[in-house]
């Protein structure tokens, strides 16, 4: 697993999720892909990291956060990574560590979540209209011919985002 993640359903005493470093810690997680909007703020930094390794409050997260959460507390899987939580922003040398592992955070993941149509994290990507484009292709192998490939492509729209059946 990435160097931290957020847990987000082992808690203590409360529901909202938290900030955990893995030191070596095996186990399934999401990364989410996701555009940060025209207005950055840095989420996880050095004077504020302690305590989001204590709780991070869940109504306060930008609504791209809240979705992935929703998404990871319905499939079952305890952890998320996000970079702007999970990489220590006014930390330059955490930043350029962080930043050479991004492709095997992604790779490794249980699951992969592209927001890239989403304006913004305040935004989400869990709407009343959520469509998802899948594309699946499966090997094809006859017995008595070369084989191939058959690409199946296709869009699930949910009626009501958080009444989805994930």
């Amino acid at each position: 697993m990435p160097i931290r993640v957020i847990d987000v359903i082992s808690f203590e005493d409360h529901g909202d999720p938290r900030l955990l470093e893995t030191r070596g810690l095996k186990g399934r997680y999401i990364a989410i892909s996701h555009s940060w909007g025209r207005v950055v703020k840095p989420f996880t930094t050095t004077k504020n990291i302690e305590s989001l390794k204590k709780r991070i409050d869940f109504a306060s997260l930008p609504k791209t956060f809240q979705d992935s959460i929703f998404i990871a507390r319905k499939l079952r899987v305890q952890y998320v990574w996000i970079d702007s939580v999970c990489i220590i922003q006014d930390d330059g040398e955490d930043w350029t560590r962080e930043a050479k592992t991004m492709g095997l955070v992604y790779q490794k993941a249980y699951l992969a979540i592209s927001a890239s149509e989403s304006p913004g994290d305040h935004a989400g990507f869990l709407t009343q209209s959520l469509q998802v484009k899948m594309g699946v292709v499966l090997p094809y192998c006859p017995a008595d011919t070369a084989s191939g490939y058959i690409y199946l492509r296709g869009t699930f729209t949910a009626a009501s985002s958080h009444n989805a059946q994930l």
